[in-house]
């Protein structure tokens, strides 16, 4: 049976925030950018992949993390 942190749902003790959520779906980095909470969940979950593949994200532009592309599937 694995454990929570096994699977990635609970934070390591040593685990201390790199900013803060300054609205809902809003976060606020330590350099002051604000980036799309959403958009930094999955930022944060290809950095573990990444680590966890052993490939790099040299390449992957902030941009993405800044100005996500919004996409509406309803207009009237």
């Amino acid at each position: 049976m694995m454990t929570s942190c096994q699977t990635g749902r609970e934070k390591p003790g040593s685990w201390k925030p790199s900013g803060k959520r300054i609205q809902r779906g809003l976060y606020q980095t330590q350099k002051g950018l604000l980036v799309n909470a959403d958009c930094n969940g999955a930022a944060n979950i290809l950095k573990k992949v990444a680590a966890t593949l052993r490939f790099s994200l040299k390449e992957v532009s902030r941009g993405s993390l800044i100005m996500p592309l919004r996409i509406q599937f309803w207009i009237a």
